[in-house]
């Protein structure tokens, strides 16, 4: 039952934030596919066909989807799906297969970057220090640097 009202969830989330967010709904536009999430035993699932920029989602099994995301059980789907993510979970439950992801890989990429951008859709990045210059943080292997942005070119890089 939890599996079943996580993947509503999903599929209310896809909407709103669609709907608030025009970066996000660009997003959508960009593929037409058919998403499958399911237990491995095809016991529970949801499939979301996403189209035109439109996201559309139905309870079931799909019988050829374009991208299937499968967990063993509903539980480790729950488990896995619900915020805050754990993502050395999700990377164990890879290793073990109880976990998978298939489909070709343009589709199944853009598929699992849409869904975790529904966390940071709206962010807004950098400082606006006026006149057109944004200052964004950069973590480096030599250090942090602050870098100086007008116009989509670097002006200067400065070490913090």
């Amino acid at each position: 039952m939890k599996f079943s009202l996580v993947l509503f969830g999903l599929d209310q989330v896809l909407k709103r934030t669609a709907r608030k967010y025009p970066a996000f709904r660009a997003r959508l536009a960009e593929k037409d596919l058919v998403a499958q999430i399911k237990v491995m035993d095809d016991s529970q699932g949801r499939h979301f066909t996403f189209k035109g920029g439109k996201v559309r989602s139905r309870r079931g099994i799909h019988p050829s989807p374009d991208v299937t995301l499968a967990f063993k059980t509903a539980e480790l789907a729950v488990r896995l799906m619900v915020p805050p993510s754990d993502y050395l979970a999700q990377v164990d439950a890879q290793k073990t297969f109880s976990l998978t992801m298939e489909g070709p890989d343009e589709l199944t990429c853009w598929f699992a970057q849409t869904i975790m951008q529904i966390q940071s859709a709206g962010w807004k990045f950098g400082v606006d220090l006026g006149g057109g210059v944004t200052r964004y943080t950069a973590n480096t292997n030599n250090g942090p640097l602050f870098v100086h942005v007008k116009d989509g070119r670097i002006l200067r890089v400065t070490p913090i």
